[in-house]
């Protein structure tokens, strides 16, 4: 057997007795250390709802259990500056006073201007407003006395005390979650704007999601439930999340747009919950609703709250879960049944639900859209070729379907089957502008923001023509000379003009396809020498060709798409793309003759 030589056996001995050295250190410090074990509901001691005049020194419960050798103590304060301040006073009667025989008390005191007791530790959290003690040499028994006293109040419990208290259900139901959200800024600024908060904070609803994520705080919201928010939230990559909180059972899309019952709203800070609703719910704890089980509905309008603000919910939250005399519960609400597959939606009922949403007043200008997408609908079920003035002219074949207007001389539609090529932004969105702008005697020129239609005259989109239109075309002349000729080809459509036009083309290809999941990564645009290609993957491609001219510039929703998955950066300069509504590109041109070429 081979020998280790001495040195080298010194070595290893010597190794050995400082792990071991180590190991008893750690065990000494750890004793000091207050668990890491859960405080539960039956280490509560005493709860008490009573105001004390200063915050900082109101203890709203006690807890205590053993720990081997030592005890520990829990106290809640109602709310702890940041850095912490506390002043108190511990006592515990380890003999009580039992047939006249004297108590023999421990006395410790505490204050955040000096260092804890011999033999005792002492963490405070300033989030939760939690102070834990570990005491050395404590074995409480059941009777023994425990005294805590502040400049406010003193409270006198016992190792153990028992409470009749049941945890209060807590329920957290917002409304007002996400709209408008039809342009990618708008999206943005619901999901993670960053000043778009009530009092000008970083705020959206993925800061609430991933706060309540965290805490297992239980949500139901309204307003997040129509195939139009859902879109946008699949655009900013929000759908992900909220498909995951709903299998987990930490998220409810409730149907509708309010909840029915009335809600308690408090606005979290930077420190949490407001003094008054920490009150509100301790009062809650001692002496809850009545019935017992009916829970505090807590919640309201999310975009006037300060909920979506992720520091602030993440303290309101951490408040509350720390406290195992609350339960947050989740509400009983009807509920989206959608799946993360696609979602079928008629384009008529999807104008119909935004119109519904808007300003009334506003709404009525562009009703008559939802009455066009009707009639274009039923020609694509039985496709024939059509002439026709009246208010609008339409030009159909077996294969196109083009609307006009005389106002403007404008294509206001265009569909091949029955998928959709030329929209005005007004079918997808109204209230672009600003209400100061509004003008409700203007008809459809009443949100001065909206484009309505392809080839509009720059000076004045709805200056008036008139139509002659036969089997083969269509002709609109102005007053002052100006001639717009359109016609329908195999492919597609043709257009000339003269004098040359400089306009805008709304192009909103398979409008559909913004209801399918990871739909952003299905449209492709392309430039070419003389136009622009925007196709949908597996479905239309559209081909702008200018013959006599030249496209000037392209503005695109999919200018803004990389950038919706990260929080808002206030200092990226905006292009055109981002206030556009989804799923839009609107191509400039400066062109006397261009045409259109669909494929299927």
């Amino acid at each position: 057997m081979q020998a280790f030589p001495r040195a080298d056996y010194a070595l290893r001995i010597a190794t050995l007795t400082a792990l071991l050295f180590v190991l008893l250190l750690g065990r000494e410090i750890g004793r000091l250390v207050p668990s890491e074990r859960p405080w539960r509901l039956e280490h509560l001691r005493l709860v008490d709802a009573s105001h004390a005049p200063n915050p900082a020194s109101d203890i709203t419960a006690i807890f205590a259990r053993p720990a081997g050798s030592r005890c520990e103590i829990r106290l809640d304060f109602l709310d702890l500056p940041d850095p912490p301040e506390y002043a108190f006073t511990l006592e515990l009667f380890s003999n009580p006073v039992r047939q006249g025989n004297a108590a023999q008390a421990r006395t410790l005191h505490f204050s955040s201007a000096s260092l804890p007791p011999a033999g005792t530790r002492l963490q405070a959290d300033t989030v939760t407003d939690i102070v834990t003690l570990s005491l050395s040499d404590c074995r409480p028994q059941a009777e023994t006395l425990l005294l805590v006293r502040t400049a406010a109040e003193t409270l006198i419990t016992s190792f153990g005390a028992q409470t009749a208290i049941e945890p209060l259900p807590v329920q957290f139901i917002f409304y007002n979650t996400f709209y408008p959200a039809a342009t990618p800024l708008q999206a943005w600024r619901r999901w993670d704007g960053a000043h778009s908060g009530p009092r000008g904070e970083r705020h959206g609803l993925r800061g609430l999601l991933e706060a309540a994520e965290l805490y297992h705080i239980p949500l139901t919201l309204y307003g997040t439930d129509s195939p139009a928010t859902q879109s946008a939230l699949e655009a900013v990559g929000g759908m992900a999340q909220i498909y995951y909180l709903e299998s987990t059972g930490l998220l409810a899309r409730a149907t509708g747009s309010m909840p029915p019952e009335q809600l308690l709203s408090f606005d979290p800070t930077g420190e949490g919950l407001p003094l008054e609703a920490r009150q509100h719910l301790m009062a809650s704890v001692v002496s809850p609703p009545s019935p017992s089980s009916h829970p505090l509905r807590i919640g309201g309008d999310f975009q006037r709250s300060t909920w979506g603000t992720y520091e602030y919910a993440h303290a309101a939250f951490a408040w509350l879960t720390a406290r195992p005399y609350f339960f947050a519960a989740p509400a009983n609400a009807s509920v989206v049944s959608n799946s993360p597959a696609s979602i079928t939606v008629n384009e008529v009922t999807a104008a119909q639900e935004m119109l519904s949403q808007s300003d009334p007043a506003l709404a009525r200008q562009y009703a008559w859209l939802v009455t066009v997408l009707e009639q274009a609908a039923h020609w694509a079920e039985q496709p024939t070729s059509i002439a026709a003035c009246n208010d609008l002219c339409i030009l159909a074949s077996a294969r196109f379907y083009a609307v006009f207007d005389p106002q403007g001389g404008r294509l206001v539609f265009l569909f091949a089957g029955p998928e959709q090529i030329i929209a005005p932004t007004a079918q997808f969105f109204i209230g672009l502008s600003d209400r100061s702008q509004w003008d409700l005697s203007q008809g459809q020129a009443a949100d001065p923001a909206q484009i309505m239609g392809a080839f509009g005259d720059a000076d004045n989109p709805f200056r008036p023509y008139q139509a002659e239109i036969s089997a083969i075309g269509l002709r609109f002349r102005s007053a002052d000379g100006r001639e717009k000729r359109y016609r329908l080809t195999e492919t597609g459509l043709e257009a000339a003009f003269s004098p040359a036009i400089q306009s805008r083309i709304p192009v909103a290809l398979s409008p559909q396809t913004r209801f399918l999941p990871a739909w952003t990564q299905k449209y492709h645009l392309e430039p070419l020498p003389d136009g622009i290609q925007l196709q949908v993957e597996g479905g239309a491609m559209l081909r702008i060709q200018v013959s006599a001219g030249q496209v000037t510039a392209v503005d695109s929703f999919l200018d803004a798409v990389p950038f919706l998955t990260f929080p808002e950066d206030p200092n990226l300069e905006l292009s055109p793309g981002f206030f556009l509504p989804f799923p839009f590109t609107v191509v400039h041109i400066s062109a006397s003759k261009l045409s259109f070429t669909v494929f299927p």
